[in-house]
């Protein structure tokens, strides 16, 4: 590439090259000044250059008279008021060198230019973290990376990660029917964001339906499978919702006073829930969750006591737990 570069300034720590054009273009010129500030900022070794010549957006710059080789080379061009930056790196393996390009993001004008900035460090530094992609080493620009989908957060936000939670539960009906306690077993596979689990509440004692002819004692079990999202995937507190169904069993044991006499019941039914709920992290892989659901039971179910309805399942039960959660 034949032109001539005049040497404007330098920081402390590893080289980077930044070269702009020499016209005054006012986004050119805001966008230089803030990408020299977010380079020091990162702790690179600033060289600034200043082109009297065109370039060519589709060459790499020589940079041959600095004093030290840079990492990398960012070049700012802009013409009419549109700008765009493109950051050059030499392949370790090939020493061919790949391109990056940034294009000015679709915020409001005064924001664009530290928007931009900002990207175009957190490119670099993703992209000094590991080799370019492989077709890149043609010169041709390409698409930009997003930093999370290269840097070391972002893969471990997407692995697969087993955990579950331990607690105890509360199912409540109302109509009639007190409510019953449980403890609680969920095992989870998914994400750190999106995921599946299996939830056990069993067994679950204490509710009953009472009459003048009698009671009727009530043991619950529970086995479901849902689909999660939890937001944010990282920080201190997080909202869990969920979805899912599975099915349910009740054990009614009847108690007549005389002359009436008590039996026994088994029903089996299914079940569908939705709910939400709040997950306070202590760590990355601990915390106490506190969930609440609302279940619907099909077919719902009808106690009767001596001929008359004692208590019937409500539409929707409320299912509250309080659990130790954890991940692998």
């Amino acid at each position: 590439m034949a032109s001539c570069w005049v040497h404007v300034a330098r920081a402390g720590g590893e080289t980077v090259a930044l070269v702009h054009p020499s016209s005054s273009d006012d986004v050119v010129s805001e966008i230089t000044t803030r990408l020299h500030a977010e380079l020091d900022a990162a702790g690179f070794d600033v060289e600034e250059l200043v082109a009297v010549t065109a370039m060519d957006p589709e060459e790499p710059v020589n940079t041959d008279d600095l004093p030290r080789t840079p990492r990398a080379t960012i070049v700012v061009t802009g013409e009419d008021g549109v700008a765009s930056v493109d950051i050059w790196v030499p392949d370790a393996r090939t020493h061919e060198m790949a391109v990056r390009h940034v294009e000015v993001p679709p915020v409001a004008r005064q924001r664009a230019p530290s928007v931009l900035a900002v990207r175009t460090v957190e490119l670099l530094r993703a992209t000094l973290l590991g080799p370019p992609a492989s077709d890149a080493a043609s010169g041709k620009p390409e698409p930009k990376a997003a930093p999370s989908d290269v840097d070391g957060r972002g893969r471990e936000r997407r692995r697969l990660r087993f955990g579950g939670e331990l607690g105890a539960a509360m199912l409540y009906g109302g109509h009639g029917i007190a409510p019953a306690f449980a403890p609680l077993l969920r095992l989870q596979m998914g994400t750190s964001t999106w995921g599946g689990r299996l939830n056990v509440v069993a067994p679950a004692f204490g509710a009953e339906a009472r009459a003048a002819g009698g009671d009727a004692k009530i043991r619950q079990e529970q086995l479901s499978l849902d689909a999660t999202v939890t937001w944010p995937a990282e920080g201190t507190f997080a909202v869990v919702g969920s979805a899912g169904g599975g099915g349910y069993h009740w054990h009614v044991s009847g108690t007549g006073v005389a002359p009436n006499v008590g039996h026994d019941a088994e029903r089996w039914g299914g079940v569908v829930q939705a709910g939400a709920g709040a997950l306070a992290r202590f760590g990355a892989r601990f915390g106490l969750l506190l969930d609440a659901e609302a279940l619907w039971l099909a077919p719902p179910l009808v106690v009767r006591v001596a001929g008359a309805e004692a208590g019937k399942s409500g539409q929707p039960t409320l299912g509250v737990s309080l659990g130790l959660w954890g991940a692998l």
